[in-house]
């Protein structure tokens, strides 16, 4: 911190807070935009969404995840560019997901019993 403070000075610092601020609630308008329930407290930087599809998207971009929720701390090496590029990610995925899941064969009540 007393790093940080001597490179950036309090000034520069409140810059950083105030750009996470407004570039995380830029991810949760583009989550909520398209959809996706997600949850941002007011001041935070942390945006909670729906935890995605597959593992793969959850690996690529290091997500926390637990039970059907996820979340990332948005950090002032996010800008703006990068979120759209996970959020545009995320969606490939969720879209894939579910199209996925509708052509996979309905199995009924009885369908697995040989005849």
């Amino acid at each position: 911190m007393w790093y940080a403070l001597q490179c950036k000075g309090v000034e520069g610092m409140r810059r950083d807070v105030e750009m996470c601020i407004e570039n995380a609630k830029y991810l949760s308008d583009l989550f909520n935009a398209n959809g996706v329930e997600s949850h941002l407290n007011p001041l935070s930087t942390t945006v909670v969404f729906e935890k995605p599809a597959t593992e793969k998207l959850i690996l690529k971009w290091q997500l926390a995840c637990k039970g059907d929720i996820a979340h990332v701390v948005v950090m002032p090496s996010a800008d703006r560019r990068k979120l759209k590029e996970f959020f545009d990610d995320y969606m490939k995925d969720r879209t894939a997901a579910a199209a996925a899941a509708a052509a996979a064969p309905a199995t009924e009540a009885g369908d697995d019993v040989a005849a």
